[in-house]
């Protein structure tokens, strides 16, 4: 589970402005383009909780095959 007061957004930007954020879920996924804009937020003091976060780039290699970078 996790309190919406823990904090710990993903927040994206559109011309240094924030646009949207979105709140940490257990299981949930946000899959975006890597050259939009955005940061992780920390999670804030009163969170006890561990927040354990995957992140994979997928790119196209010199010969235009799909690459996985981890």
């Amino acid at each position: 589970s996790w309190d919406y007061t823990w904090g710990g957004e993903t927040k994206f930007y559109e011309d240094g402005e924030p646009r949207m954020a979105v709140l940490p879920k257990p299981g949930r996924c946000v899959i975006f383009l890597g050259e939009v804009e955005h940061s992780a937020g920390v999670p804030t003091r009163i969170c006890s909780a561990s927040r354990l976060t995957l992140a994979l780039k997928y790119a196209v290699d010199k010969k235009n095959e799909p690459c996985l970078i981890l």
